[in-house]
């Protein structure tokens, strides 16, 4: 399922329906559920990222781990980001 495929689907269940739909409820709290976990990921990527950050300054080596994971949690976080500034320009 390619990303515009998602974002979409993602904006037709946030659609209020004319006559209330039977799964409106459901969608609305799982929708609830998903951008308050995109905003956790985001703060833990952040809080993460800066840590290996601190070590790969304090320790003055920069490995391909650290690398990996760093670009990694830049990758998690901008995406989780992404999600939850989406959710609040929305107005949600």
């Amino acid at each position: 399922m390619s990303p515009s495929t998602m974002t979409a689907a993602v904006l037709a269940v946030s659609q209020p329906t004319a006559d209330g739909g039977p799964f409106e409820q459901i969608a609305s709290k799982f929708l609830g559920l998903l951008w308050a976990f995109s905003g956790w990921v985001a703060l833990a990527s952040f809080l993460v990222g800066a840590a290996v950050y601190a070590y790969q300054k304090a320790t003055m080596q920069q490995s391909s781990v650290t690398s990996w994971l760093m670009g990694i949690l830049v990758l998690v976080f901008c995406g989780a980001a992404g999600a939850t500034i989406v959710n609040w320009a929305m107005g949600s």
